[in-house]
């Protein structure tokens, strides 16, 4: 049986970016305000382009505009509370970019190979999940905790077996919930964790969610989006096609109590009665991310938010 509820409207994109401004990346503060990472340009002959950050602060919106970081924007972004005067980090090709809150670089380094997720804290941390193909020291520990200048300060798989759990070999999803606290879900086995500090403070191996693509957590409660399946009619053991549709009973929006390990599935709306599937793709314009207690639900036209501590 499923619960139906209603995700609250918090942005519409036609009100907020300039003609021809596109988003590479979206992420929000821990207090739950959205940023969106605005592209325009190209700027010259190469492939630049000129970079603008929109906050949310309240009922009104700041734009700060960016140092010229690169020749190419890559798909991840973390933030710190601006409202508390923190930065940036955005990934460009090989290189990680840390921003102060005027949009001026700090600091450049090289975060790894195969970067898949990014998260960062208001004590300074920048938090890294990296993908299945490894191919150097910072990726080798699957999940990695670098301060500002990408000197690393905790690798996860080096005390994985400390605590029986398994090596990151694909971090899932990875949300930031206080200031020195995130929470990660990775493959295999994919264990909900909750790490504070350096510490691995919290462990729920028998999570009812497999290879969810963003969580939140608040309230003692989880909120799943999306999880990892073959399409329909695929047992796994041919070839996939990437266009065919996900599994339904694959692909969820999943409550989870932490204490009993019950959860229940939900239905989310948006204010027109129009359903949001999880099984929908980024290339068709739907992405999802999480921070703190919140889901976000990106459509090509809006942003739309559902907050764990209020269903």
């Amino acid at each position: 049986m499923e619960r139906t509820i209603e995700a609250v409207p918090v942005a519409v994109f036609s009100e907020i970016l300039a003609a021809g401004e596109f988003i590479p990346a979206m992420e929000a503060t821990l207090s739950g305000e959205p940023i969106i990472l605005g592209c325009l340009g190209p700027m010259d002959e190469r492939p630049r382009f000129r970079c603008r950050i929109h906050v949310r602060e309240g009922a009104a919106w700041t734009v700060v505009d960016v140092e010229d970081i690169g020749r190419t924007i890559g798909p991840q972004f973390g933030s710190r509370n601006m409202d508390r005067g923190r930065g940036h980090s955005a990934r460009t090709g090989e290189t990680a970019v840390v921003l102060n809150d005027e949009g001026r670089i700090l600091h450049r380094f090289d975060p790894g190979r195969d970067p898949q997720r990014v998260a960062t804290t208001e004590d300074g941390q920048v938090w890294i999940g990296y993908g299945e193909e490894p191919r150097g020291p910072l990726d080798d520990h699957g999940l990695v905790a670098l301060d500002e200048r990408g000197e690393l300060r905790f690798g996860f798989n080096s005390i994985a077996d400390q605590h029986g759990l398994p090596w990151v070999f694909d971090c899932y999803a990875l949300t930031a919930t206080g200031r020195d606290e995130i929470w990660v879900c990775y493959y295999t086995d994919f264990p909900l964790v909750r790490i504070h500090g350096t510490e691995l403070v919290e462990i729920h191996p028998d999570q009812p969610v497999s290879g969810a693509r963003a969580f939140a957590v608040g309230s003692g409660r989880v909120l799943f989006a999306g999880a990892w399946g073959f399409p329909e009619g695929v047992t796994g053991d041919e070839p996939i096609d990437r266009d065919q549709p996900f599994e339904s009973t694959n692909h969820v929006f999943r409550l989870l109590d932490l204490d009993s390990n019950r959860f229940e599935d939900l239905r989310i709306l948006d204010s027109a009665g129009i359903e949001f599937d999880p099984r929908a793709r980024p290339a068709e314009g739907f992405a999802m991310f999480a921070k703190g207690s919140r889901v976000f639900l990106k459509r090509p036209e809006d942003l739309q938010v559902v907050d764990v501590n209020d269903l």
